[in-house]
């Protein structure tokens, strides 16, 4: 249990640290924090790190696409200042690779709930996205921006959390395979 609230907690300040930074034209602290924290979480919270490693590259690159091209597209974009990255940022990426890190463990009760995970990426992604734009890290491009978002969050959450389900088991299963074969 201590666990699930230290991730929690953890993903929750690395998130504001991210935001608040990137929005102070300080965009590399928040991929500092992301990578100490990824170190830390690979170390103290996950037994199957490749399989957490593929996760959280999954998320990366799936996120990186995905604000890439909602940028290209003009949904959002993000203030003069540095940004260290294009289309999408790098501290962008370090908020996918910070959500990666909770989809075994705070998340892990949304596993075999991909509905109720759709529906919980549909408002908490735009809402992510919203706090973002009103502390300044990024800008919405049309009325329908948040629209645009809570869709692109509907579909992404199921999949992250089934992709993370899916190489949880498989490393889990390949783990009791390699243990029996040795016993």
């Amino acid at each position: 249990m201590l666990s699930l609230v230290i991730n929690f907690l953890i993903f929750q300040a690395a998130w504001f640290i991210t935001i608040f930074s990137a929005a102070s034209g300080l965009p590399w602290y928040g991929p500092a924090f992301t990578l100490l924290w990824m170190v830390f979480h690979l170390l103290f919270f996950t037994e199957r790190r490749l399989a957490e490693i593929n996760i959280l590259l999954f998320t990366a690159i799936l996120g990186y696409l995905i604000d890439s091209l909602q940028v290209l597209l003009g949904i959002f974009s993000f203030p003069s200042q540095p940004s260290l990255g294009a289309p999408s940022t790098l501290w962008m990426v370090a908020l996918w690779i910070n959500l990666a890190a909770t989809l075994n463990i705070s998340l892990k009760w949304l596993h075999r709930r991909l509905l109720l995970a759709g529906l919980l990426g549909a408002i908490g992604g735009p809402l992510a996205y919203f706090a973002g734009s009103q502390i300044g890290a990024l800008e919405f491009g049309h009325s329908w921006s948040l629209a645009a978002i809570s869709l692109q969050w509907s579909i992404a959450m199921p999949l992250l959390i089934w992709f993370a389900q899916r190489h949880s088991e498989t490393g889990l299963s390949h783990l009791n395979y390699n243990n029996s074969a040795n016993n």
